[in-house]
């Protein structure tokens, strides 16, 4: 049960007429608008949210230019009650640790030795896989940290390895800081992020940039594997889309069991 919090922590929190009331996660804010346009799939084919998140997660990877992901639904959306009853528990479980308990359900973008930790406990994953879901950002955009919009790639409606190759190619710079997260009391320490020097558009957070650089905040072979597997998507666009297609399935399918096959056809 527990590995499924994020996906039910973002629905829970997004779709309650008072969301504060169930300590909504600032990180899911951005889906809100993703979760309107899902409702109206969701009431006409009575599909369980939990398998239109990762159906559409399929779509919208493929649509753009990525992989085609295989497909199995049978996933079944939790209550409220048990949604607040998890909630509860991850506040219980890292109330006395250095930093907020919902850095610990979903670390923000400028906690990389924290990222690091989520996936190794939630998911089991390694440096590999961390890296690959990086590169998600290859799509989409930012309101993160002054609620401006930037992308982190030139391409943001097209999903390629330009998420990896940017990285090496462009001309980041430190631009500005922020606290590490606001409602941490205890944690003084200011996060960088970075600009493109020819885009100002763009955006690298520490997430990001500790595959480039280690900023002394996560153990120096972890970053040096992470660079070198990001290097290696760089290169060949296509080991990024293997990769991805199989961290993406072994995420969406883990913890649920006797999920079905679909076949979605090829365009």
């Amino acid at each position: 049960m527990e590995k499924e919090v994020v996906v039910l922590l973002d629905f829970c929190c997004l779709m309650e007429k008072n969301p504060e009331d169930l300590m909504c996660l600032p990180q899911n804010g951005g889906l809100i608008g993703t979760i309107k346009l899902l409702e109206s799939i969701q009431k006409d084919f009575n599909i369980s949210w939990a398998d239109l998140f990762v159906f559409a997660g399929v779509v919208a990877v493929k649509t753009l230019g990525g992989p085609s992901i295989p497909f199995k639904s049978g996933r079944v959306d939790f209550e409220l009650k048990d949604a607040e009853d998890l909630m509860n528990f991850y506040k219980n479980k890292y109330s006395s640790k250095e930093h907020s308990w919902k850095l610990m359900v979903l670390p923000k973008p400028n906690h990389a030795e924290l990222l690091v930790k989520f996936y190794k406990e939630k998911f089991g994953f390694g440096v590999r896989e961390i890296v690959t879901f990086n590169g998600a950002h290859t799509v989409g955009g930012t309101t993160f940290p002054d609620n401006v919009r930037r992308t982190w790639t030139t391409t943001p409606q097209k999903f390629t390895n330009a998420y990896y190759t940017g990285l090496f190619n462009l001309a980041w710079g430190p631009s500005g800081t922020l606290q590490a997260h606001d409602d941490d009391k205890n944690e003084t320490a200011r996060r960088l992020i970075w600009r493109d020097g020819t885009d100002k558009k763009l955006i690298l957070l520490e997430t990001d940039f500790c595959q480039k650089l280690n900023l002394g905040r996560i153990d120096e072979d972890v970053h040096v594997e992470m660079r070198k597997i990001a290097e290696e998507y760089a290169a060949d666009e296509k080991a990024f889309f293997t990769n991805f297609v199989d961290v993406y399935s072994r995420a969406s399918e883990m913890g649920w069991n006797n999920l079905q096959p679909v076949n979605v056809p090829e365009e």
